[in-house]
Formats: structure tokens, sequence, C-alpha cells
């Protein structure tokens, strides 16, 4: 996992996102979200990961190799 943040990818690679909300996202706006990607013209694959349902585990290795895409001020 994560091997376009490590400098790993392939030309295959998807990108990992996760998403850490500052509050409560619905589960329709995270359904919309998601298909807003698959339908966009981003030519490579998106995983899209919500924070509080990933595992503790890879929570950290997420703090550890992510990096970061947007932050709301």
């Amino acid at each position: 996992m994560g091997s376009r943040a490590k400098g790993r990818a392939k030309s295959y690679s998807d990108f990992d996102v996760v998403v850490i909300p500052g509050e409560e996202i619905r589960r329709s706006t995270w359904l919309r979200i998601k298909e807003h990607l698959e339908e966009s013209l981003f030519p490579y694959s998106v995983d899209l990961l919500l924070w509080n349902n990933l595992d503790p585990q890879f929570q950290k290795i997420v703090l550890e190799t992510g990096r970061c895409l947007y932050e709301k001020e």
C-alpha cells in the first residue's frame, strides 16, 4: 500500500487516498464522492478510504508514510 507516496509506483498502481474528516460524513455524501471519482477523467484507479474505518496499525502507516494532499484551515 502507498507505493505512490513512497515513490515506488508502477504504471498500473492506484492511488490510496485516506480522508480524515473534521466531522462526521454522511453515507450518502461519501458514496457521492466515490461515484464522482469513478466517473472522473482521472487516468488512475483511486482507493478511497475513510480514516475512522481503518485498522489502527494501518492508521500508523498512513501517518508515517502518507502525504497530505489537502488540509482545511
